[in-house]
């Protein structure tokens, strides 16, 4: 590094000679080059380097302009002043300023800046087919943002003209660049005047006006006042209902869309959250509720922080796991249940769903007499209910040994036939499972007998007017007049 002589005029950018010189960080290496060209790249770490070019008996600074000059306009002739050099410590930290026989100060190297925080992750995109002429839906973050139609085909263009070539040339008159285009100039830049310093602003907390005050320089500039939390919107949802669906908002009276010849609406196989409406050929989904932008299904889910996006699994007041329990959202009561290879989801409790539909035609499992029975609480929440054949077979095709029937069971789940019941027969994880449901007898068709112990499972299934039951403690199924039994639900294969 060679040693620079600086003449006060130089100097006066950095402080008055004779006074102390304030230490200023960042690049401070000083060089010297004969002509302009010689001057390395300006970038990176380069930035905030001065070297004097010897051509042009001045200074160039790197900055993220580029080489900036810091020759002023020709002022009036000073006075002599004392002669000032630089001399690069050994300890590579920066430049020892010396003005006469003193040293005045010192130009320390600025210290590397810290990395940026990685930022936040993005939503993730998919897209669903709508069909093979029309293009892709765009579905981030359970929301649909938009339509990828299918393009066609389009013409080749032509071939353009050749363009015109330019360069950029130094113009010391101009102190900037000519711009020249097949050898003509077409234009040329300018190197802009450095800029006064602009006021430092900062902000202060103000609680008289619950915000805060801008200050630039010694001048209040204007004030941020705390906003006030904003209300939560009205959370919609969407339900199943005879001949299409009803869409409920808060406490306003629900509206019901009924299917049409043009459109209809069906629940998304794919995603519980979404219920999707078909126009010809054309699908959309539409979130039956959101909790903040995630779509979410309330018959499964409850939203618990809007602003957060958070959900619990929740069945009525009581939260559950989705991976062992089943909510019946009819009555907000959880199940267990179990995979079985041989039908699938099975519940491996009893059915305790009643309706004032049901009175006189269901009984809870496990009472000892009529009175312990037909109580809604207590041996209904040990045993499930037992429920009337006739009630639960009302437009069953019981002659069917693998109909598929909802009856008293849940949305999504059916009673367990006569070929599930089968191949479960046996099987001892299954077996595990009694629950002792007890019994009701009938005396002249009607209910007599009330008692605990045996366990049959109804199975809507019929041979010659005698109905099917499982019976758990022989592990298979018996073919027997039960008049009432426990009901044990499966869940309905996706189509």
């Amino acid at each position: 590094m060679k040693k620079i002589i600086l003449p006060l005029s130089c100097l006066a950018l950095l402080a008055a000679c004779g006074d102390s010189v304030t230490e200023v960080a960042g690049k401070t290496e000083l060089a010297s080059v004969k002509k302009y060209k010689d001057l390395y790249k300006c970038e990176g770490d380069t930035l905030g380097a001065m070297v004097y070019v010897t051509e042009k008996s001045g200074f160039y600074a790197c900055t993220i302009d580029g080489w900036v000059a810091l020759n002023g306009s020709a002022g009036k002739k000073g006075d002599a002043g004392t002669p000032c050099t630089g001399t690069a410590l050994k300890d590579g930290s920066g430049i020892e300023v010396t003005c006469g026989d003193k040293v005045v100060g010192k130009i320390s190297n600025g210290a590397k800046g810290d990395s940026g925080e990685k930022g936040d992750s993005g939503d993730y995109c998919e897209g669903i087919v709508v069909d093979e002429d029309s293009g892709v839906l765009v579905r981030c973050g359970g929301s649909i943002v938009g339509t990828i139609h299918k393009g066609v085909n389009g013409s080749n263009g032509i071939n353009g003209t050749n363009g015109s070539y330019c360069i950029v040339k130094e113009n010391a008159d101009i102190n900037g660049y000519d711009i020249v285009c097949d050898g003509k100039k077409a234009g040329e830049v300018k190197n802009g005047a450095k800029g006064d310093d602009g006021d430092y602003c900062v902000v202060v907390a103000n609680t008289a006006i619950d915000g805060f005050d801008v200050v630039c320089g010694d001048e209040k500039k204007g004030e941020v006042k705390n906003g006030a939390k904003g209300v939560d919107g009205t959370s919609c949802s969407s339900k199943k209902v005879d001949g299409g669906y009803e869409v409920s908002c808060g406490d306003e009276t629900p509206v019901k869309i009924v299917n049409g010849s043009g459109c209809s609406m069906a629940e998304n196989v794919e995603n519980s959250a979404f219920v999707t409406i078909t126009c010809g050929t054309t699908k959309t989904d539409i979130a039956k509720a959101y909790c903040g932008a995630t779509a979410y299904d309330p018959a499964k889910m409850t939203c618990i922080d809007v602003q957060k996006g958070l959900m619990l699994a929740m069945c009525g007041e009581s939260e559950y796991d989705p991976a062992t329990h089943f909510c019946d959202t009819r009555d907000h009561q959880s199940y267990t249940f179990k995979n079985f290879e041989e039908v699938g989801d099975v519940m491996t409790q009893n059915l305790n769903y009643y309706d004032d539909e049901m009175q006189g035609k269901s009984w809870c499992g496990g009472g000892s007499s009529e009175s312990e029975a037909k109580v809604n609480t207590g041996y209904c929440s040990v045993y499930g209910r037992l429920y009337d054949w006739n009630m639960v077979m009302e437009g069953v095709d019981y002659r069917d040994p693998n109909v598929v029937a909802q009856s008293v069971c849940p949305d999504g789940w059916h009673l367990m036939n006569y070929g599930e019941a089968t191949a479960l027969a046996g099987v001892s994880s299954f077996m595990a499972t009694d629950q002792t449901a007890g019994y009701v007898d009938y005396v002249n068709e009607v209910p007599t007998y009330f008692g605990i112990g045996k366990d049959y499972y109804m199975i809507p299934y019929k041979d010659a007017d005698v109905s099917y039951v499982y019976q758990f403690s022989d592990g298979g199924v018996y073919m027997e007049p039960r008049y009432n039994s426990a009901v044990r639900c499966v869940r309905n294969k996706a189509k």
